[in-house]
């Protein structure tokens, strides 16, 4: 496994966006990950809804390194460029025959664009580099802000169905509409402003 001095742990890079790092797990993610998965404003529109304990971060964990050993990909960790903060989680899981493609950003993080801007690059990695044909999301209805950012970086509305009682939005891209579409170049020009405001408030915050 090759390690990088910006995270202070051994961890395979996935790949690299302007501010963020996509690497595969390391056993030392578990109290990071227990953190985000325990935050109930995080796990809101996730399973039914609870937080979750170390035991399941640590069996969740397991899994996520099991696919990937498996199947080529799966959720990756996202971690911050410049300190090698753990931010959260992105990428693929297979499930019910289809590839699920999702992730989550720990509540510190929320409004800095970490979200669209690992969600873009975890696509790429997916349907460019990966050999992932094609991908879904499924979304609780009722969590509109995240379908939408779905929407906004190239997943299409498919249905809406039920799953144990809830509804959930249910989208998807596949990889040829997602080269044909030019959908990463697209993704870029959005992120643009976003990470320039980011650039311009640290900036701010040095001088």
């Amino acid at each position: 496994m090759v390690g990088d001095s910006r995270l202070g742990i051994s961890a395979r890079i996935i790949a690299e966006t302007p501010r963020l790092l996509l690497t595969e797990w390391n056993k030392a993610d578990v109290h990071d990950y227990a953190q985000l998965i325990g935050d109930e404003r995080v796990m809101r529109y996730i399973g039914n809804g609870e937080a979750r304990n170390i035991s399941k971060a640590e069996a969740e964990i397991n899994g996520f390194i099991a696919h990937e050993a498996e199947h080529g990909f799966s959720r990756w960790v996202v971690r911050e460029q410049s300190h090698g903060r753990f931010v959260g989680m992105v990428g693929f899981m297979v499930r019910d025959g289809e590839v699920d493609f999702g992730g989550r950003v720990n509540r510190a993080f929320w409004g800095s664009g970490y979200a669209p801007e690992a969600l873009v690059y975890a696509l790429k990695e997916g349907l460019a580099k990966r050999g992932i044909g094609r991908a879904i999301a499924l979304t609780v209805e009722k969590n509109e802000r995240a379908w939408k950012l779905n929407e906004k970086f190239g997943l299409k509305y498919e249905n809406t169905l039920e799953i144990s009682g809830v509804k959930h939005v249910k989208q998807s891209i596949d990889a040829n509409k997602y080269w044909g579409e030019r959908v990463f170049e697209k993704g870029l020009s959005i992120l643009e402003p976003i990470t320039k405001r980011d650039e311009l408030r640290k900036a701010r915050l040095h001088e």
